[in-house]
């Protein structure tokens, strides 16, 4: 029994050992194909970045998107961008920092774009609600952008980089450190106004002017509730055109919100030396 017991034991050996040296062979052939593979993929990476698709070959190629006040093209000349460029040579996160340094942003975002091959900049301007021109020799040269709240940013940080920036269609005339603690509850009411208001005189505190849709407005004295009441006595004389066809509006004084007036417009042929046409009272419950 013993011979045979042997016997089958070798048996079972040399079976291990080819299988074995059969696994090794598998494993090996299965690293060399992997290898082979990566290698094939890793040329074939080299050769698609290579290729002429992936360029950019003109400004058209970066979409801009989010500009509200500066021109495109403005937004796309200052890209430090050699064109044409491999889309793979260009870095997002640099040109977005160039570009944030020259632009009076909030952020700015800088992707590749793979089909078609181009590149895509998202910008967050700041939202201007007002040109803030102050009074003065220099009034021209000092001319700023309000937001909502207040911030103010130089007009000429824009029209140095964009001289067709969009400029906003309200004004305020006045000294910014007056008027800018009141100009959140300022704005917001003449946002709201059904009357349009185009300009915002704030010269003299104590005698606020308003240039509306209506013609000018006296105010007075600022006061934030009494502004608000003023502006709703204001859109009662919405219609006051079309009652005073023959006799234009030449100012309207509502700084006592009780007794309104109202001065009908100088004719243009009268002499200077005429005397004005006297003020009207009117009700407006």
């Amino acid at each position: 029994m013993t011979p045979s017991i042997a016997s089958v034991s070798q048996s079972d050996l040399l079976q291990r050992r080819r299988s074995l040296r059969q696994q090794r062979r598998l494993r090996l052939l299965k690293g060399i194909w992997r290898l082979l593979m990566l290698t094939g993929l890793g040329v074939a990476l080299v050769e698609i970045i290579r290729s002429p698709i992936w360029v950019i070959r003109r400004p058209e190629q970066v979409e801009v998107k989010g500009s509200r006040y500066i021109q495109v093209e403005a937004v796309r000349s200052l890209l430090p961008i050699a064109y044409p460029q491999s889309l793979w040579q260009v870095e997002p996160e640099a040109i977005a920092n160039q570009v944030k340094a020259r632009l009076p942003i909030q952020a700015i975002t800088v992707s590749r774009q793979l089909f078609p091959p181009g590149l895509t900049v998202q910008l967050a301007e700041p939202d201007f609600v007002a040109l803030a021109v102050p009074i003065g020799n220099n009034a021209t040269e000092n001319l700023g952008l309000l937001d909502e709240t207040g911030n103010w940013v130089a007009l000429a940080k824009y029209t140095v980089i964009d001289p067709n920036f969009k400029q906003p269609k309200l004004k305020i005339i006045g000294n910014p450190e007056q008027y800018r603690p009141y100009w959140p509850k300022l704005y917001q009411a003449c946002r709201t106004s059904p009357i349009k208001i185009l300009e915002i005189h704030w010269s003299d505190p104590n005698n606020l002017l308003l240039e509306t849709e209506l013609g000018r407005v006296r105010i007075g004295a600022y006061s934030p509730t009494q502004f608000q009441q003023q502006l709703v006595l204001l859109s009662k004389m919405k219609h006051l055109p079309e009652q005073l066809k023959q006799q234009p509006i030449g100012a309207i004084d509502i700084s006592d919100p009780e007794n309104p007036t109202i001065q009908a417009a100088k004719p243009k042929n009268l002499l200077k030396s005429e005397p004005q046409s006297p003020k009207k009272k009117h009700s407006y419950d």
